[in-house]
């Protein structure tokens, strides 16, 4: 199926086409933070949010597989963030990252289907879904995860919307291998995508005829590059042990 917009017509109508998409996925961004800012829990959720809390205010290692890349996101928010209680920073932290990922939603359904309409529903059902709603207003690692599928998905989406082989594989590819590596950082669960899209850019690749052994290497350092949060676990303390629902908020009451 083609892409909306890019079969065929003239090169100068993908400026606005994109200026569309990009201007509707921040209105939706702004949309759905609001709404998850106003129903932020003020202190600590239920869930691994008190470990996980606690091991970012203390730069700590959170039970299996330590989630280095949240632990380290979340430790900067409780450092910037200049208003209310730790787990309100690392609680608002993860909305925003719920936000970041219904914006992508809608930039990725907007411009397969060429459809405003489409892409704010797809946005809005996945968002205020009860699951998702509940485990993005909350400090876990479910909304960081959702971001880097929907970014994922957004750079399928341009990877195939691509003319020129050097935005397609010097660029997008690229782009798409450092977002591999560093999601894997977050929760593994997001493997299950990765495995489905790597042998598709590949394939694509092999098809133009622009896979190369100089490619591979880029691809595959942009991938290592991007897994190096993972060095950092060694190096720090095991602060805090896995938690039962009912441990949660001593984890948290330990600062």
């Amino acid at each position: 199926m083609g892409l909306h917009g890019d079969g065929g017509g003239p090169a100068a109508e993908a400026g606005p086409w994109r200026s569309e998409g990009l201007r509707g996925s921040v209105a939706v961004f702004a949309a759905v933070a609001a709404v998850f800012t106003l129903t932020l829990p003020r202190s600590l959720p239920g869930g691994d949010s008190g470990e996980l809390i606690t091991a970012a205010h203390e730069l700590g290692v959170a039970h299996p597989p330590g989630y280095p890349l949240f632990t380290l996101a979340a430790s900067l928010a409780i450092t910037l963030f200049p208003f209310g209680s730790v787990a309100y920073r690392v609680n608002l932290l993860c909305g925003l990252f719920g936000a970041v990922a219904a914006s992508l939603l809608f930039f990725t359904v907007f411009r397969l289907s060429g459809s405003h309409a489409g892409g704010i529903l797809a946005a809005g059902v996945f968002s205020f879904s009860r699951l998702t709603w509940q485990w993005s207003i909350a400090a876990e690692v479910f909304s960081l995860n959702n971001l880097f599928v929907g970014l994922l998905m957004a750079l399928t989406v341009r990877f195939e919307e691509a003319t020129a082989a050097k935005e397609r594989s010097k660029e997008i590819a690229a782009i798409g291998a450092f977002s591999c590596g560093l999601s894997l950082c977050n929760q593994h669960t997001i493997v299950l995508y990765i495995v489905c899209i790597i042998p598709w850019i590949l394939f694509r690749l092999l098809k133009e005829k622009e896979l190369a052994l100089s490619l591979l290497l880029r691809l595959a350092l942009a991938f290592l590059l991007a897994c190096c949060p993972m060095c950092t676990c060694p190096s720090r303390p095991t602060s805090v042990t896995h938690a039962g629902p009912g441990e949660t908020r001593r984890h948290y009451e330990a600062f």
